[in-house]
């Protein structure tokens, strides 16, 4: 009962209908319910047209046509029989019954349309799927049709025009699956309703041969009325107004798979039941169709190895080509350079890469967003692919980082090709009628010899990109040189690569620079700076390996190192009475962003029984800004803890006065790069000045850096800047150089390799 509660009760009542139908006795009113419903669905299907706005009209009027010549034909055997109690063929029944088949088989063609502009696979296919049904039609009714062709030529035509037309329809069945991609309820319906009345025609044929058939055709009325109420069905389904989705590619679904493998089975399988039976054995005509079969196979296979040729070639092209853009992607610029880093060069030319980044890019996406830095990314794109050099290989590597593959003859060449591009970056670029100034950055790396690591070389290209964000020309040109030919490791790789054993070794150093007061020239705290006793290398300072380290997400174990250390050492500090009651650590963007943060210095302090306020840490202001929402978040948990905070490098970044006003910094550090020119430099003096008042301003103690002469550290103090650190005061060196009680300063000497002074990088946890 529940399973009858689901199914609509139109379906149930034409069930019911049908069955009525079927148990009738044979006579007057069976056929006169016969024609009737017949006329029912005509008139229904016919409704359903002419209500149809959309390009389907033609068809379903085609369709209606069909139908009903269909019915009239039915309609007029009825009189011819029932009434008239004659039975002539032909008749005028035929002529109705034989203008069906074009009609419906041209409402098909219309209904279910194949794609426009594509080759006729569609079509191959179908000789495919319906070759056995046609062959199974020639040898059991139209074979027999045309034998009486000497005694009746008319009979014998029309007799033989019914399996034509079935043919037809078979075929334009087959057509209308292969040719849709998306089969509708409409579609389903209306080639069951097609196939359902094909079927009782050449069932009604057969029965003139077959006894069985012949004892029960009556019951082949229902299953033409079943054929009638499906296509009244799906005229008035809504999807018959929809256009099918046609089946663009031409692709072999499973099943049209199963009906081909089923339809050429039928050829074999007619042989073996021909011999079986004794009886003739029509192997001209088995094989004929098996010709056309294998014909058709070749051309349709032979089209989808071409279509496949096609389909792997432009896959190959977007595997290497950066959709936004339209250059090579990574992953295209890497087979550049492994091609040319194992090809001869001509002229004793080298492989070289140059990474271009767009310093404004994230400015734009926050300003104007994403859509208009995409049409940026495009017009950079255009810039580097028009004014490239030829035979260089111009992509975009992620984001808003470019690279150019080119040989050179040396690294100057190189470099001076960089100079270029950023001359030609440097005007604005067009975008959406907007001029937009964004500026590049640029690293560059050459190989030193054939063949080469192409990976190591980009490797070399980009640890030089993150030293030319620190550069006032915005160049860097790695000069590290050894150790990229093939097989071999880039310095900085295998640096990194053994980082973590390293700390786990305890091979990390931390030296101490002291932070010295202006006025009472004594020592008051002392930044903590972390250098590597590596066991191949020696003392390599920072600048070798946390920018590395960061780019990768290696710095953690770092911090926590120099951070366990320096407050050790503070501790120590402070038991014996030395001046230095405060160390300063530097953060790095990836510590910003790492939740566990504030509960690591939490932990360090409680460790080494330290108040929060002995522990200073430094972040730098474009750092802080990176995710402005995060590292407010967690600088306020850092000040809640009690934590010094102090603003480094202040000057060269992208800070601004809110950014300032937000965060809770104590201490401002004042770079270098206006500090060790204010001398000679009337607008670094200026600024030096204004932003001694401007930190005091906002209650912050004002730290100079660079101090490198008396002089400087004069000045500062005529400003009243609070303190100062620099080679004048005291360089990085072990933890003993100030354990002295009563906080002098530590005697200025000459640096060490590992100290000495270097340009600006990327922001690290350590900086030298």
């Amino acid at each position: 009962m529940t399973a009858l509660a689901t199914i609509p009760r139109t379906a149930l009542a034409v069930a019911g209908l049908l069955v009525v139908h079927a148990v009738l006795p044979v006579g007057f009113w069976r056929d006169v319910l016969y024609v009737a419903v017949g006329v029912a669905a005509t008139v229904a299907t016919a409704r359903a047209a002419r209500r149809s706005t959309g390009p389907l009209r033609p068809a379903w009027v085609l369709l209606a046509l069909g139908l009903a010549a269909w019915v009239l034909g039915d309609t007029i055997w009825t009189v011819l029989e029932r009434v008239l109690r004659t039975d002539p063929f032909p008749s005028l029944a035929d002529v109705a019954y034989l203008a069906s088949y074009p009609l419906l088989a041209a409402g098909l063609v219309k209904a279910f349309p194949a794609p426009a502009g594509r080759r006729p696979v569609w079509l191959l296919d179908a000789v495919m799927v319906a070759s056995g049904g046609l062959l199974m039609l020639w040898l059991l009714v139209l074979r027999p049709a045309l034998s009486g062709w000497a005694e009746d030529p008319v009979a014998t035509t029309v007799g033989a025009l019914y399996p034509a037309g079935d043919a037809v329809l078979l075929l334009v069945l087959a057509r209308s699956f292969a040719a849709v991609g998306t089969r509708s309820r409409a579609h389903q319906r209306t080639s069951a309703a097609v196939g359902v009345i094909m079927l009782a025609d050449v069932l009604f044929q057969l029965s003139s041969t077959w006894p069985v058939l012949d004892a029960h055709a009556y019951l082949l009325d229902t299953l033409w009325l079943l054929g009638y109420l499906l296509l009244a069905a799906a005229a008035r389904h809504p999807s018959a107004s929809r256009v099918p989705a046609p089946d663009p590619d031409g692709e072999l679904s499973g099943v049209n798979l199963a009906f081909m493998i089923g339809s050429v089975c039928v050829l074999p399988a007619t042989l073996i039941v021909e011999a079986l039976r004794g009886g003739p054995v029509h192997l001209v005509e088995v094989c004929s169709v098996g010709v056309v079969l294998i014909v058709v196979f070749m051309t349709r296979f032979g089209g989808l190895l071409r279509q496949m040729s096609r389909q792997h070639a432009r896959l190959d092209h977007l595997a290497v080509t950066d959709p936004l853009t339209g250059l090579a992607n990574a992953t295209g610029v890497a087979r550049r350079l492994e091609r040319a880093a194992h090809e001869p060069g001509a002229d004793g030319t080298l492989p070289a890469v140059l990474l271009v980044a767009l310093d404004g890019y994230r400015d734009v996406v926050e300003t104007l967003g994403y859509g208009v830095a995409d049409d940026l990314l495009r017009a950079v794109a255009g810039v580097l692919g028009r004014d490239a050099e030829p035979g260089a290989t111009v992509g975009r590597m992620g984001r808003d980082v470019f690279a150019l593959a080119i040989d050179v003859t040396a690294p100057e060449e190189a470099e001076a090709a960089a100079r270029r591009l950023l001359d030609r970056l440097a005007a604005p670029v067009p975008v959406r009628g907007t001029d937009l100034a964004v500026g590049a950055l640029v690293g560059v790396a050459v190989a030193t010899a054939r063949p080469a690591s192409a990976e190591a070389l980009a490797g070399r290209a980009d640890a030089a990109l993150s030293v030319a964000r620190g550069l006032p020309e915005r160049v860097a040109l790695d000069r590290t040189g050894g150790c990229d030919r093939a097989g071999s490791a880039l310095p900085e790789a295998d640096l990194l690569l053994g980082l973590a054993a390293g700390v786990a070794r305890g091979e990390l150093v931390v030296h101490y620079q002291p932070v010295t007061s202006v006025h009472g020239g004594t020592v008051i705290g002392a930044e903590a700076l972390v250098r590597w006793q590596h066991p191949e290398h020696g003392l390599l300072g920072p600048v070798a390996f946390v920018p590395g380290a960061e780019r990768t997400g290696l710095v953690r174990p770092v911090t926590l190192y120099v951070l366990d250390a320096a407050l050790a050492q503070c501790a120590r500090w402070r038991a014996t009475g030395a001046a230095v009651s405060v160390v300063s650590v530097n953060v790095s963007a990836h510590d910003l962003d790492d939740p566990r943060l504030v509960g690591d210095v939490r932990a360090a302090l409680d460790r080494h029984g330290l108040p929060a306020d002995a522990l200073g840490l430094e972040v730098t202001e474009t750092m802080a800004m990176r995710d402005g929402v995060r590292a407010e978040r967690t600088l306020r948990a850092l000040a809640d803890l009690g934590v010094q905070l102090a603003v480094d490098d202040y000057g060269v970044g992208y800070g601004s006065l809110d950014y300032l006003r937000r965060l809770p910094f104590t201490v401002l550090k004042v770079d270098r790069a206006f500090v060790a020119p204010a001398l000679e430099d009337r607008v670094c003096a200026e600024i030096l000045r204004s932003t001694v008042d401007l930190g005091h301003a906002l209650g912050m103690h004002v730290v100079a850096e660079g101090v490198e002469d008396a002089a400087t550290l004069a000045l500062l103090r005529d400003l009243g800047c609070d303190a100062a650190q620099g080679w004048a005061l005291g360089r990085p060196g072990p933890a003993s150089a100030l354990d002295a009680p009563g906080g002098a300063a530590a005697p200025a000497v000459l640096p060490t390799q590992a100290d000495a002074p270097a340009a600006p990088a990327s922001p690290a946890t350590a900086p030298a």
